[in-house]
């Protein structure tokens, strides 16, 4: 909810958060990165979002999608490193809204 907010004051339009969070997570998260840059997507907010509401380890693809066994999933990190990064995304969400609330309310 943090997060969402801060994305909110950073574009200070409700409504366009909301589809810009759609968008991001169906299109960008889910498809772009998590097959173009694997190595990242396990680093992203909605993956450890759920990662760690759920108290599960999140995974990351191994292996060549074209070969005979397929890709495999390896453990990358645990829920509670999981929850660490999802927090440093919310703080650095936060941070930025607080600067650009203070920049263009406060004045």
């Amino acid at each position: 909810a943090i997060f969402g907010l801060g994305i909110t004051v950073l574009i200070n339009n409700s409504v366009g958060s909301i589809v810009g969070f759609i968008i991001y997570w169906f299109i960008l998260e889910n498809l772009i990165i998590a097959i173009f840059l694997p190595r990242i997507a396990v680093y992203l907010p909605i993956t450890n979002a759920g990662a760690f509401g759920s108290g599960s380890d999140v995974e990351r693809i191994t292996g060549n999608a074209f070969s005979q066994e397929g890709p495999d999933l390896a453990v990358s990190h645990g829920y509670l490193l999981a929850g660490a990064i999802l927090a440093a995304w919310v703080v650095t969400g936060l941070g930025l809204a607080a600067v650009a609330f203070s920049r263009r309310d406060i004045d």
